[in-house]
């Protein structure tokens, strides 16, 4: 009985440390995106900005901005 349940705390311990990497970098960007979209609605402009002329543009951008972040500040050393 304790085997068992020493046994799926480890494979429950292996899945989180499997998909919680992703789940920070996925936070990051959707959090990124949202700052792209804020930022294209008060600082956007018509045309001629390389980021700021589109609010997909500026979500993806500052999407990529966000999941660079959490890579670079996971906590690894």
């Amino acid at each position: 009985m304790i085997r068992e349940r020493k046994e799926n705390h480890r494979r429950e311990a292996a899945k989180r440390r499997t998909w919680r990497p992703w789940l920070r970098g996925a936070a990051f960007a959707l959090a990124g995106a949202a700052m792209g979209a804020v930022y294209f609605r008060f600082f956007g402009c018509g045309s001629g900005c390389a980021i700021a002329s589109s609010p997909l543009r500026a979500m993806a951008y500052m999407a990529l901005i966000g999941w660079l972040l959490s890579q670079a500040f996971d906590g690894k050393e």
